[in-house]
């Protein structure tokens, strides 16, 4: 498991969507670092 923290005030999937869409595919691709 990997816990991803983004600085936001809000949805982080609206406020940095770019940011949460290379965590899910770095999750499908079975990568954790």
């Amino acid at each position: 498991a990997r816990t991803t923290v983004l600085p936001s005030s809000h949805v982080a999937m609206l406020s940095h969507p770019n940011e949460v869409a290379k965590v899910i595919e770095e999750a499908a691709a079975g990568r954790d670092k």
